[in-house]
């Protein structure tokens, strides 16, 4: 009895180093490996909203990203902005498109300005020597904004139409799409891709060696987008905003940009204090991360009297924003002015006075970002 009980611990061990969290001293170099190359990919439209995610890696020191086409085909194909999110430095960095392959659903992204120790690039392995069982770990972003690393391994070869994939034990959640596959030694051997196939999904990753091509060539020429019609900046009716097509307003009379949707707008709910400093720390609007809360002077800037616009109810009548702002937005603004411990300040907009509220308080409220103008 006892020789079987033994058997069961090691089985379960072999089972358990397989198809679960990182383990071990050569683990925990892969998973400092992973996370410097990691990259979030967030996809942001015209309005300024996060409209999907993915997951990417870092290929080359000078910004090259790889990740699965499906992942930035908006941005391919409707000219939306792609938003890069370093993991391990947490820098937020535009990207352009430089080539992919709707296929094989490669893509390969870049961006500038990265150097450092936060940044290592994935060294290209041979997919062709890859064997059954062979060791793997992956690293992605699943659901949320918080990488998960995975080891598992692989089952077997796959072919779907006409492409050749590795069939994985490592299950790939909505998210997980784009990242890399790496073996032992920490060479990237796949990207993951998820299927849906015979109402179950299979998690499979693309072999490396069928993109390299891919890869080579993006250093060479950017392939052009689809025709995609230039986006047109817009002046309000005085001359004082921009809209820059891109879910900001420049406001020239105080140097300053707006986000064009404020969050009431955005979100369809009204935001305490502490949420809308959550809110403007995670927004991406025209692909910028510093966005902020404005202060009292701020709001009343652009506070006009004599321009009104529809904020989400007409319980509390109109509101006096510029016309090139979004309508449905909120009837008061929380700023960076704090009133003691338990309030802080807000502009209200159906009548231009300043009012204390706790912090708590939500009922109308919310935020519009803004950050230094360019």
């Amino acid at each position: 009895m006892m020789r079987n009980i033994f058997l069961s611990i090691i089985i379960f061990v072999m089972i358990t180093s397989l198809n679960g969290a990182v383990y071990g001293n050569g683990d925990q170099q892969i998973s400092v490996m992973l996370e410097k190359s990691a990259v979030l990919i967030n996809i942001v439209d015209d309005n300024g909203k996060n409209v999907g995610h993915g997951s990417g890696f870092l290929i080359t020191k000078d910004g090259f990203i790889g990740t699965n086409y499906h992942v930035i085909k908006d941005a391919v194909k409707q000219g939306y902005t792609i938003i890069a999110v370093f993991e391990k430095s947490r820098k937020t960095i535009k990207a352009e498109v430089r080539n992919w392959d709707e296929k094989i659903d490669f893509a390969v992204i870049k961006v500038d300005r990265i150097n450092g120790a936060d940044y290592k690039p994935l060294i290209l392995g041979d997919s062709d020597k890859v064997g059954m069982l062979a060791k793997i770990y992956t690293a992605g972003y699943p659901i949320t904004d918080d990488l998960k690393i995975q080891t598992g391994y692989v089952n077997a070869s796959h072919n779907r139409k006409g492409n050749d994939y590795f069939d994985i034990s490592i299950l790939i959640d909505h998210g997980n799409s784009g990242g890399p596959v790496i073996d032992e030694k920490g060479r990237l051997i796949g990207i993951c891709v998820a299927y849906q196939s015979d109402a179950r999904s299979v998690n499979l990753a693309i072999k490396i060696n069928n993109v390299k091509k891919i890869i080579d060539d993006a250093y060479v020429v950017k392939k052009i987008a689809f025709p995609i019609q230039k986006k047109q900046t817009i002046l309000s009716s005085d001359g004082r905003y921009t809209d820059n097509g891109d879910g900001t307003i420049t406001d020239k009379k105080m140097g300053l940009m707006w986000a064009k949707l404020d969050s009431y707008a955005d979100l369809g709910k009204c935001l305490d204090w502490d949420g809308s400093k959550s809110y403007v720390s995670g927004l991406l609007s025209g692909g910028y991360s510093d966005w902020r809360l404005p202060t009292i002077g701020e709001l009343k800037g652009i506070y006009e009297q004599s321009k009104t616009n529809t904020a989400f109810s007409s319980q509390y009548g109109v509101v006096h924003i510029d016309t090139i702002f979004a309508r449905g937005g909120a009837y008061g603004y929380w700023s960076t002015e704090e009133a003691g411990e338990c309030c802080a300040s807000t502009l209200l907009f159906n009548n231009g006075l300043v009012s204390q509220n706790t912090r708590d308080y939500c009922i109308s409220k919310g935020v519009r970002a803004v950050r230094r103008g360019h």
